[in-house]
């Protein structure tokens, strides 16, 4: 009705009817079919990722902790100040390596995921400091009106997550003038919706909605940027495990997310946790 082509399954057969030879067309929308098969096809790549980042991130901790060690045995009084400035530098450089290997980590860990119910006001309270910092050095409006939603989930995959959604946001905004605004909501879908992995069954969700007046995303890119280490930044500014760290805990946490954007208009990243019973939650 409004215009749109879908795919469609099409068998023919032919037959006799009253001595003459008629003709008979079956056609079947396979919309459904084929976005179960992009499913299994990208959680078989997800598996697969996960599997070599793990390994990866192993041996690249190991190594990194052998050079940490023996940099930490040299003794700097005696080096000129240059030398002092260049083991500094190597020992930064070490600290800094440690932040994309513990993604690779955490990414490799998703299938892993223990939750349980969370306060989500309390919690986010408790990590406005580093969620401000993450979204810097734009602001961040936190609006948490909400205070008894109770959602199922795990704090701290939940919170690497905002952070990540947070940093993203940040990056969209070249002046880092901008607002971008995290509001907990009460939501209830009385049907389902379209998601980024699959389609969001009807229920009563806890979501948490981040907006930004960043450049917007351009619809060839909104495809890609759940990839691990797709980035549109330049090679020089690095990529890393990106929003793909979002895609493992909303996988592993019977979470669900939402993405709408354009180019120049922002965008607006929904995540959407089970909601459960205020009776049952923890602080």
């Amino acid at each position: 009705p409004d215009g749109s082509s879908v795919p469609i399954e099409v068998h023919m057969t032919t037959f006799n009817l009253d001595e003459q030879q008629r003709g008979l067309v079956f056609a079947r929308d396979i919309s459904e079919r084929g976005a179960l098969l992009r499913r299994v096809a990208d959680n078989q790549k997800a598996d697969a990722i996960r599997t070599l980042a793990g390994g990866l991130a192993h041996d690249l901790n190991n190594r990194i902790q052998i050079a940490a060690g023996h940099l930490d045995l040299i003794d700097p009084e005696p080096l000129s100040q240059t030398d002092k400035t260049s083991l500094l530098k190597a020992r930064q450089a070490i600290l800094e390596s440690a932040k994309p290997i513990d993604q690779l980590l955490r990414y490799s860990e998703q299938k892993d995921i223990a939750t349980a119910p969370l306060s989500l006001t309390p919690c986010l309270m408790r990590h406005s400091a580093a969620l401000a910092q993450a979204a810097a050095p734009c602001q961040l409006n936190l609006d948490l009106q909400n205070e008894t939603l109770t959602a199922e989930t795990n704090e701290t995959r939940l919170i690497a997550s905002l952070v990540q959604l947070l940093n993203n946001a940040s990056d969209a905004t070249p002046s880092g003038q901008g607002l971008i605004s995290l509001t907990l909501k009460d939501c209830t879908l009385s049907n389902p919706i379209a998601g980024v992995q699959e389609t969001i069954p009807a229920g009563r969700y806890a979501s948490l909605v981040i907006t930004d007046q960043g450049l917007g995303i351009a619809q060839a890119d909104l495809a890609q940027i759940f990839d691990p280490f797709f980035s549109t930044k330049a090679l020089e500014q690095g990529g890393g495990m990106g929003l793909s760290v979002v895609v493992g805990f909303i996988q592993a946490t019977n979470t669900y997310l939402t993405v709408q954007s354009a180019p120049g208009q922002g965008s607006t990243f929904t995540l959407l946790l089970p909601a459960v019973d205020a009776d049952s939650r923890t602080q």
